[in-house]
């Protein structure tokens, strides 16, 4: 039996978990987190946001606007009215005097909610991290199943050749050539649709990326770097900061609620003019509402509600990051394990059964059907090793979402 398709099926297996031919560099997931970051509609959406709260913070700091008021009184009336010999004119300035630290609360809400804002975004951010290396990990995931199915093509040819001679030298029924040209034809189909899906989920990758075109190829899972990736962690920090932020930002609207319900003074001071008398006067006033109906008690009750409501869901938060975070953990160490039992036993002892297989089968002591289970079983293998590999790059991602890393420790929040 030729040994080409074997050479041919030990080369595409080393090549599964190795880049690809492109011109250009393929994109790792540390670099595709940081272009996320630069250029993604996402995070700069996120930015826009930040920014958002900053015109607030400045704008709260803004005192009120003086006033100025022309009255014109005792004229185009009728008698002694009916021109402007009687006219009185009147010239004020009045200016709005806030009370009972109003742009003070103003000032601190607008900035608590600029710094929940930053942590929400920090948290965001790592999100988008996630998903960013989920999808690369998927991308990278197709890419090596079209690699093994190109494999598992060559070695469906490299058999229907073989049987094809046997069956031509009478040491096989025809019927044997049949079983192979199917099973050919299902690896032709099956390579084709492992191309498909590497284009697919490359341009998932783009998308998020916020490239209008995949003009990469991405870097293949690093299974090597798996069982190193595996520490302590404590829950993410900028969750955990949202939370107490959140807090602080209700107790701040709280704060500026109380202050509301104080009434503002309005003091004026003006000339007027008096045409029957050609003489001029100073007129000076201040205006002072009676809160007898209102005294902001609803949105009162309403800010002290939303400060419990806050302190609730920081203690739920918590109790959250600290179970995704054991809950992820679990599930990467289990994932990790798994490969490692894949790489070292499973698909080595497939790949051995196969060679046994063909050796027995070229020296007619194995039946063709053996040979044909020792073919399938390797591909399962190799299948089922890439799943585990791409189930542990998820779980590790996730698990680093938990307690807040990120590929690159100068994005660490």
């Amino acid at each position: 039996m030729s040994s080409g398709p074997v050479r041919a099926g030990a080369v595409a297996l080393a090549l599964l978990l190795s880049s690809p031919a492109w011109s250009a560099p393929p994109l790792t997931v540390e670099q595709a987190v940081r272009e996320a970051r630069e250029r993604a509609p996402y995070a700069r959406e996120l930015s826009e946001r930040v920014r958002a709260e900053e015109g607030r913070v400045q704008q709260a700091g803004a005192r009120p606007n003086p006033e100025v008021d022309l009255l014109v009184e005792n004229f185009a009336g009728s008698r002694g009215l009916s021109g402007t010999g009687r006219a009185e004119t009147t010239g004020s300035l009045a200016l709005p005097v806030e009370l009972g630290g109003k742009r003070g609360a103003r000032i601190g809400s607008a900035t608590a909610t600029l710094e929940l804002e930053r942590a929400e975004t920090d948290a965001s951010l790592l999100d988008l991290d996630l998903a960013v290396r989920q999808a690369h990990v998927l991308a990278a995931e197709a890419a090596a199943g079209a690699q093994l199915a190109a494999s598992e093509l060559e070695i469906a040819r490299a058999l229907e050749d073989t049987v094809g001679k046997l069956v031509a030298a009478g040491r096989e029924p025809p019927l044997r050539q049949v079983t192979a040209a199917t099973e050919r034809a299902q690896a032709e189909a099956a390579a084709r649709l492992a191309e498909a899906e590497t284009r697919a989920t490359r341009e998932r990758l783009a998308a998020l990326l916020g490239r209008p075109t995949v003009d990469f190829e991405v870097a293949a899972l690093a299974t090597d770097s798996f069982s190193q990736a595996v520490g302590v962690l404590t829950p993410a920090g900028p969750d955990l900061r949202a939370a107490d932020l959140q807090v602080g930002a209700a107790q701040q609207r709280l704060r500026l609620a109380r202050t509301e319900r104080v009434p503002d003074v309005r003091l004026s001071l003006g000339v007027r003019r008096l045409a029957a008398e050609d003489a001029t006067a100073m007129v000076a006033g201040v205006a002072i509402p009676f809160p007898l109906f209102n005294r902001n008690g609803g949105n009162i009750a309403a800010a002290a509600a939303d400060a419990r409501s806050a302190e609730a869901q920081r203690e739920r938060r918590v109790r959250e990051a600290e179970a995704r975070l054991a809950a992820a953990d679990a599930r990467a160490r289990a994932a990790v394990e798994r490969v490692a039992t894949y790489e070292t036993q499973v698909v080595p002892g497939a790949a051995e059964a196969l060679r046994i297989a063909r050796l027995g089968y070229a020296a007619g002591r194995f039946p063709y059907v053996d040979l044909l289970q020792a073919q399938r079983g390797l591909a399962a293998a190799r299948r089922d090793r890439l799943a585990a590999a791409r189930d542990a790059a998820l779980a590790l991602a996730e698990r680093d979402r938990a307690g807040g890393l990120t590929p690159s420790p100068e994005m660490q929040p």
